[in-house]
């Protein structure tokens, strides 16, 4: 069932992120692919008098350690780049319930206080149990307004996150109502971030859980959420008040099933994904349509034919074409030969007789053929055989005579 969400784009909703130069003013309309942006991230930062603090949280497993930080490389580091200024937060990131989660919260809330006298604005930023635990910190701040930080000045970037509610493993919204704008950014078959709706959809099962381990990892290093392919949907609130949460929806282009043959991704995927993505897309129920992928598909023109071979004309049987004259390899023994070219001999004899006794043995055949065909009694044979017989006896007499 889709969204009772109005997708009806603001650019208030993301208001401070253009702060911190993540997005550009113009935003784009749901359901159809982002206009493209007037300037470059760099450029909107430039736009604004203070830079933004970004406090960056790290996702679960990686964060355990307080040595190494992803989270600032993520969306191609742009969130970190001068004039900003990257902290990261340490808390135990451990997946393992929401106790570690209201752990990040409490070390959140810490780090938000001890910049309270400073106007620079905050921006969190969170990638996958990072952004559980920037949800978190916004359910307290609604249960506790008192404690809550000026909505103006804190805002918030989400990514791989599992709790979104608009594809999310495990949805667990964040408070109707909530006043800090935030951006949750979704790349497309994030097995945690992205989860098909239909648990009996076992490819689209297959393939989420490959993304689990793929795409939720390293697919957001490189995501521009200025791209214009990405889809931004921003719901309104229930009562109909524009919602502050802008969802960045990014396209995958080859499939995490087919990205696990590796180097023949590229080669495989113009044949399979137009197969296997629409199954997989099936299994899915958003509140936005997504584009079909870019992937080439496989036409029939596309496919290499084996030039024809043309067959020659003397070997078709065409009404109206010669026949050509056809040479015989003989391999028979000298004897047959021989008696081959005496029967040609005996030939051209019996074909000079006929014509010094006046006798035309094709046109006789030609004339035998047509009356044959009319229906007359055919003797040219008989006659000709008569013809030689009597022109025989003839000449015997003749020598008679002589002696």
């Amino acid at each position: 069932m889709k969204s009772s969400f109005r997708p009806v784009a603001r650019a208030a909703a993301a208001s401070m992120l253009v702060a911190v130069g993540l997005l550009q003013p113009a935003t784009a309309q749901p359901h159809a692919q982002a206009e493209p942006p007037a300037a470059s991230p760099r450029a909107a930062v430039g736009e604004v008098s203070l830079a933004a603090t970004v406090l960056t949280f790290e996702g679960g497993l990686v964060g355990i350690q307080p040595f190494f930080y992803f989270t600032r490389a993520q969306l191609g580091g742009e969130l970190c780049r001068s004039p900003n200024t990257c902290d990261p937060v340490y808390y135990a990131a451990i997946p393992l319930g929401q106790l570690f989660n209201d752990w990040g919260a409490i070390e959140l809330q810490k780090a938000v206080t001890a910049r309270a006298g400073d106007p620079t604005p905050i921006t969190l930023f969170g990638h996958s149990q990072g952004g559980q635990v920037i949800y978190t910190a916004l359910r307290n701040w609604a249960a506790n307004p008192g404690s809550a930080p000026d909505p103006a000045k804190v805002s918030w970037v989400s990514i791989g996150n599992p709790e979104n509610v608009v594809g999310g493993r495990a949805p667990n919204p964040v408070p109707a109502g909530s006043p800090y704008s935030g951006i949750e950014v979704i790349k497309q078959y994030d097995g945690w971030a992205d989860a098909p709706s239909d648990r009996g959809n076992f490819l689209a099962q297959l393939n989420a859980a490959i993304g689990r381990q793929t795409t939720h990892v390293f697919g957001y290093f490189n995501v521009d959420v200025n791209d214009p392919a990405n889809i931004r949907y921003t719901p309104d609130n229930a009562d109909g008040t524009p919602g502050k949460i802008t969802y960045v929806f990014v396209p995958t282009p080859i499939l995490p099933l087919v990205q696990m043959t590796g180097p023949l991704a590229p080669l495989l995927n113009p044949v399979l994904d137009p197969i296997l993505r629409p199954i997989v897309e099936a299994g899915y129920d958003r509140p936005f349509d997504v584009p079909a992928s870019s992937a080439p598909a496989v036409s029939a023109a596309s496919i290499p034919r084996p030039a024809s071979v043309a067959a020659p004309r003397s070997s078709v049987g065409v009404v109206g074409d010669s026949v050509p004259e056809v040479q015989v390899l003989d391999n028979r023994g000298p004897d047959q030969n021989r008696e081959q070219d005496k029967s040609h001999h005996r030939g051209t004899t019996d074909r000079g007789r006929a014509e010094r006794l006046g006798v035309d043995p094709v046109r006789d055949q030609v004339g035998s053929a047509r009356r044959s065909a009319a229906g007359q009694r055919v003797d040219s044979v008989e006659d000709l055989g008569r013809t030689d017989d009597s022109g025989h006896r003839d000449k015997e007499k003749r020598r008679l005579e002589h002696r």
